[in-house]
């Protein structure tokens, strides 16, 4: 069941493709009879004009208002005369048809803030879900309508209430008092997309979220991996000390039988740099990993981490595996201003059987040689 809206700071549930860049999966030939003559062909190609998209957005078919919203954002500020028709859209049947609509009146600037702070009094949940998405979009040029997205922090539905909160705090940062209650209550939805609302935005709050941290850490045990992840994430913004226990689910997540799970895991650990120590043996065990993906998010991932992790690439650089051999030496190389310290490891991988790991290891070296030089050298 697809979401009614995207989040806005988060990792994504699903993968979305704009209809604007969507292909067209549908071929079809005219009859002899219905042939274009010459004239009316060279008509056709002639390049839609911004009333045509307008006109296309009351469309029967749900790929073309798409394409159409889509298309008219590229109009920027010119299009507002597209603001009503946009607004429509926003409860439209079809939720890519409703993102885009979404999107596109963010572009178009603050000519459509006053249209979409109405839209917030809208009947309709959609609406009212789609407007503060796009507000929030806006940022600070949407500050006259924080008086109306603060009305829907009390909304019915607890879905706008997290969209309502994501938006002010886009909007302006000095809201997050206002907001953290909103979206740790959030937190206890039984809906797993409005959880994952929750945490993206609480995840950008930082520590100004301490309030939240019981329930995240609650949200460390839950069944999806996403959310256990996007709470690990939001856990080691807004306390740094709780990373022990979102660094364990971490942990856990990279013996994921998924390779997606696994590599984000890596990735997510890679990003916390140092504060990954503790699990440097469970992120080196992925170099050897059967997905190349994988084992590349774990040797960038270890050269985050800096010089701690330089044993466990050392003792990848004794595998039988070309590839992992391979990963450990980029990522003794791409330990940054720690490099050197990788040195000794380098001079063992310049001797390596294979050539690829031969030549990155003498080029490492040769790398810090004159980086060294230029260090050590007078200034003038």
């Amino acid at each position: 069941m697809p979401v009614p809206y995207p989040v806005y700071d988060s990792t994504p549930t699903q993968s979305y493709t704009s209809f604007a860049q969507a292909p067209s999966t549908t071929v079809t030939h005219p009859a002899p009879e219905e042939v274009k003559t010459v004239a009316a062909a060279q008509e056709e190609k002639k390049p839609k004009t911004m009333e045509d998209f307008i006109h296309e957005l009351s469309s029967k078919k749900a790929r073309v208002r798409g394409e159409a919203a889509a298309a008219l954002g590229k109009f920027g500020d010119k299009a507002k005369e597209a603001i009503p028709a946009l607004i429509k859209l926003l409860k439209d049947n079809d939720p890519n048809v409703r993102l885009e609509a979404t999107i596109t009146l963010a572009k178009i600037g603050p000519d459509s803030v006053p249209a979409l702070t109405r839209a917030l009094e809208s009947q309709n949940k959609l609406t009212r879900m789609g407007a503060a998405l796009s507000l929030g979009h806006l940022g600070s040029a949407a500050k006259r309508a924080e008086p109306e997205l603060k009305k829907l922090l009390k909304d019915t539905e607890e879905d706008v209430r997290c969209h309502a909160a994501q938006a002010l705090f886009r909007i302006d940062p000095q809201t997050a008092e206002t907001v953290v209650p909103v979206l740790s209550s959030a937190l206890d939805s039984l809906d797993p997309y409005i959880r994952l609302c929750a945490m993206g935005t609480l995840s950008r709050i930082g520590p100004a979220a301490k309030d939240a941290v019981a329930k995240l850490k609650n949200c460390l045990k839950d069944e999806d991996y996403h959310l256990r992840m996007s709470a690990a994430i939001a856990l080691g913004h807004i306390d740094p000390s709780q990373d022990a226990g979102a660094i364990d689910t971490l942990r856990i997540a990279l013996q994921e039988p998924s390779p997606a799970v696994r590599m984000e895991a890596a990735q997510i650990l890679g990003e916390l740099g140092a504060k990954a120590k503790p699990v440097i043996q469970s992120i080196g065990k992925l170099l050897s990993d059967s997905n190349a993906g994988v084992s590349r998010a774990a040797a960038i991932a270890l050269s985050r981490i800096g010089p701690d992790a330089i044993p466990e690439l050392e003792k990848a650089l004794k595998s039988e595996s070309v590839d992992v051999r391979r990963n450990a030496v980029v990522a003794l190389i791409n330990l940054g201003e720690t490099a050197k310290e990788a040195a000794p490891a380098l001079r063992i991988a310049a001797k390596d059987g294979d050539e690829t790991v031969r030549l990155l290891a003498m080029n490492g070296l040769k790398n810090m040689e004159e980086e060294e030089k230029e260090k050590s050298a007078p200034k003038k």
